[in-house]
């Protein structure tokens, strides 16, 4: 600690200068600090604190080595660099190599100084920024010294402050005649809280052989991650001239969590070489498994570049570059493989070409949980890529398309969407008339938009608010500038529930000097069904320009406006200089949209059947007679552990109804349902009945206990949607996204019945009592007619027996018991029927009777 007196004008100045000698190096590392051989090892060996209550200059810096000076021995290790500091602390490390010395150092607002230091025998002060991490990001100073010693191949040098450590940073490797090791994230680590402590690390460790023809290269990455286990990544490339063969693998676990593991694997072969015959000849192969791991799907704009889809041989032989493909997030995005617990994925894919005219890469991935209901994934991915004339390459090639398709199904969701986009770079005649333009199908199946769909190419109507759940799709267009001549050229359709769309735009141009030129034509087309109603706008436009002095310019065309039923138009015509006039012909359009009368709105559009009762849990297999099968409308048993069934109808219902013990179920008038094909509003009243026994009662009170709760389903707007009012909706545009193709109302009602406890209460025994008892029994029971002596026989089969037993009395089975000395029951009639016994027969006996002769 020093206080020198303060200069003139300035403040005292006061120091804190420490100094450590240190011993550590390369050779201190794991896993390769075997490999350092002591003569070229990489040392530390000392750590330097300065503080400071102001910054420096050079004045003070030559008072404060003076004094030390003066110290004799003991100040010499304290000496500062004869150079000003602008900073009020620093930390610096002494390195020692190849046997010539370096002090590495942070330095509060000084930037690092030229790195030419190396090799020289006096020491330098490398002034660098606070450090963050181990990463090399601008947060850390690097210093380049790129030179081998032996060996070793040392790269860098860095330093860095994080979290109470400072770390000396090394970037090197070892190179063993064609055997190369690289290390990721070597490090020595100084704690200020226990400076003897001195901490190797090796966040990871490359390994690469080159020997023609052979060359591999590979990684394994530890990732220090809080709240983890452990955190692996390893990736491994090798080429040989025939195929290349690639694979990345992750391991994690969080502390407290189950491990998460994914492994991709690709095969590729070089260009022009593959397996299979010229229509279908396969030149690569991809495939992955991931456990307690989800993978993103990527949107039609990333197909390209989505690293699961089989890759070009030789491309990207980078192991770690593999890796990070993988497990990196970019632009906001989650990486493509996350931990996921309950996840698994499977994926496998090839890269195909087909007489080397076409040239396909696709994948097939599948997603699904291990728990928690069935959460499935389903995806097809792929790219194919065309050119003409065939194998045309630069300027020879007149067409070039590149085409990305996928096709994925969401049970989350529970909705199929198919998408293909024209990917950038494709091209018509030449590379400067582009290709572009998207296409999507999507079906919604439920719970959310239930029955919703859209087919679109190139997008919507001008005036259709697309609903949020619709997939944006771009125009399918042409552009080309040649020269002064440009054309621009797209076109549209799209179906949705409740309206078909088509559209397509021309517009060419020519400008030269001051002479320009246009042609330019517009069709819009918007049409409804039931009632079917279109509306059509069209537009041509000729014009010129020319600026010469005054300028003067000119444009002729017509824009058309057509509606119907009933059909008619109207025509805005431009004369040249700006004179207009219109003609109209045809109709004038109604004053109300013509609507479906009742019959015709039941007979051509009501969807069928109307009313269903459908079975969600709880029904008990049938058992058809004679081997007859069941039909879904047959009266069916239900288990008495409980039981769930729907009713529903296909019409909507302004009101759901229980009628039950005198109560019909009063109909409130005041709600109503929309009709609009038939323009219409009405009463729709879904009633519900339950009877037992022929008599109605209330499902819902004692003793039954059940819960009858409405349901809510989609139905289509244009069927059940608000009524056009007026000429002007006629057809009414795609309604705007906050209100959805399909709309919520009442479809029905949800009845289930809790599990019914047995009847009579719980009756207690002991073991014993209830325990079965084998006996061995001799003799079947005979008949009293039978002969002694005869073989067994069975003279009656249950049905006939049944049938004797029909409508008979008692009396004579009465006779015959008392005859074998059996003791007649008290009490009942010897006339009662018996035909109930008879009827169930085949339950009292389990097979026909058995009777022998009695020996004589």
């Amino acid at each position: 600690m020093t206080d020198t007196p303060p200069t003139k004008g300035g403040a005292a100045l006061r120091l804190l200068l420490v100094r450590l000698n240190l011993s550590a190096g390369l050779s201190s590392l794991p896993v390769v600090g075997s490999q350092v051989p002591e003569e070229v090892d990489v040392r530390l060996t000392g750590l330097c604190v300065d503080v400071a209550n102001r910054a420096l200059v050079l004045t003070d810096v030559q008072r404060v080595n003076a004094m030390l000076t003066a110290m004799g021995g003991q100040g010499t290790p304290l000496l500062l660099a004869e150079a000003s500091w602008p900073g009020k602390a620093r930390l610096a490390l002494d390195v020692e190599l190849g046997g010539k010395q370096l002090q590495l150092g942070t330095q509060d607002g000084s930037p690092p100084p030229s790195m030419r230091a190396i090799g020289r025998n006096d020491q330098e002060t490398i002034s660098t920024l606070d450090g963050k991490d181990l990463s090399g990001t601008p947060s850390t100073a690097w210093y380049t010294v790129d030179r081998v010693l032996g060996p070793v191949r040392l790269d860098r040098l860095g330093v860095s402050y994080a979290d109470g450590t400072v770390w000396l940073l090394i970037d090197a490797g070892v190179d063993m005649g064609g055997l190369k090791f690289s290390g990721r994230g070597m490090g020595l680590g100084i704690s200020l809280h226990d400076p003897a402590r001195i901490t190797p690390r090796l966040d990871g460790l490359g390994i690469g052989f080159s020997r023609p023809p052979i060359e591999i290269s590979g990684a394994l990455i530890n990732q220090v991650r809080k709240g983890y286990l452990v955190s692996l990544l390893g990736a491994a490339v090798i080429d040989v001239p025939s195929f290349s063969l690639s694979a990345v693998g992750g391991y994690a676990q969080r502390v407290n969590a189950q491990p998460s593991l994914f492994v991709f694997g690709q095969l590729g072969f070089p260009a022009g070489q593959g397996v299979g015959p010229p229509p279908f000849r396969v030149t690569g192969a991809a495939a992955g498994f991931g456990y307690n791991s989800t993978v993103r799907l990527p949107d039609i704009s990333e197909i390209d570049t989505f690293p699961f889809l089989p890759s070009a041989a030789g491309g990207g032989t980078d192991a770690m570059t593999l890796a990070d493909s993988l497990t990196r997030s970019a632009a906001g995005k989650a990486p493509w493989v996350s931990e996921a617990p309950g996840r698994v994925w499977l994926a496998a894919g090839l890269r195909f070409d087909s007489f080397q005219f076409i040239h396909a890469r696709a994948l097939v991935l599948g997603e699904f949980g291990l728990t928690g209901g069935s959460d499935i994934t389903l995806a097809l991915l792929g790219q194919a890529d065309a050119d003409f004339p065939l194998k045309s390459t630069g300027s020879s090639r007149y067409a070039h398309v590149s085409l990305a398709l996928m096709a994925s199904y969401t049970s989350r969701e529970n909705a199929l969407r198919v998408q293909a986009q024209i990917q950038p770079g494709s091209f018509l005649v030449h590379p400067s008339c582009k290709l572009s333009g998207d296409a999507a199908l999507v079906l919604w199946f439920g719970p959310k938009h239930a029955g919703d769909f859209v087919l679109t190419v190139g997008g919507y109507h001008p005036k259709f608010q697309v609903p949020l759940h619709y997939p944006a799709a771009r125009r399918l267009a042409i552009e080309w500038d040649a020269g002064p001549v440009s054309l621009r050229g797209a076109c549209y359709a799209a179906l949705t529930p409740s309206a078909f769309m088509v559209g397509a735009e021309l517009d060419v141009a020519f400008h030269e000097g001051p002479i320009q030129a246009w042609c330019r034509a517009v069709l819009d087309a918007l049409i409804q069904w039931d009632p079917f109603q279109f509306r059509v706008t069209m537009s041509v436009r000729i014009g010129v320009r020319i600026d010469i002095l005054i300028p003067i310019s000119a444009e002729i065309g017509v824009d058309l406006d057509l509606w119907g039923p009933p059909t008619g138009g109207i025509a805005h015509v431009y004369v040249a200089f700006g004179w207009t006039f219109d003609l109209r012909f045809g109709e004038d359009p109604p004053s109300e949209p013509k609507s479906l009368g009742w019959s015709d709105f039941v007979s051509r559009m009501l969807p069928g059947p109307v009313a269903q009762v459908v079975v969600e849990s709880g029904r008990l297999p049938a058992e058809p007679a004679d081997g007859a099968t069941e039909k879904p409308d047959e009266i069916c048993e239900m288990s008495r552990d409980g039981f769930t069934v729907l009713t529903r109808a296909s019409i909507p219902a302004s009101q759901v109804v229980l009628v039950t013990p005198g109560h019909t179920g009063k109909t409130d008038t005041g709600k109503t349902i929309t009709v609009r094909p038939a323009g219409v509003t009405a009463t729709s009243v879904h009633k519900v009945t339950v009877t037992h026994d022929g008599a109605v009662i209330d499902p819902t009170e004692d003793p039954y206990g059940w819960t009858v709760g409405q349901v809510t389903g989609k139905v289509p707007l244009g069927l059940w949607g608000e009524p056009l009012k007026s000429a002007g909706q006629a057809p009414q545009l795609p309604v705007p996204a906050t209100k959805p193709e399909l709309v919520d109302r009442l479809t029905g009602t949800r009845i289930t019945a809790p599990r019914r406890p047995p009847s009579g209460g719980t009756v207690k025994a002991k073991e014993a009592a209830v325990d079965r008892e084998e006996r061995r029994i001799d003799e079947k029971p005979l008949l009293a007619t039978a002969q002694s002596g005869s073989a067994p026989t069975r003279p009656y089969d249950r049905s006939t027996l049944a049938a004797k037993l029909t409508g008979t009395d008692r009396k004579p089975l009465l006779e015959a018991l008392t005859a074998c000395g059996v003791a007649v029951p008290p009490g009942g009639s010897l006339t009662d029927s018996i035909t109930g016994y008879a009827g169930h027969i085949h339950s009292y006996l389990r097979a026909d009777p058995m009777t022998r002769g009695t020996e004589s």
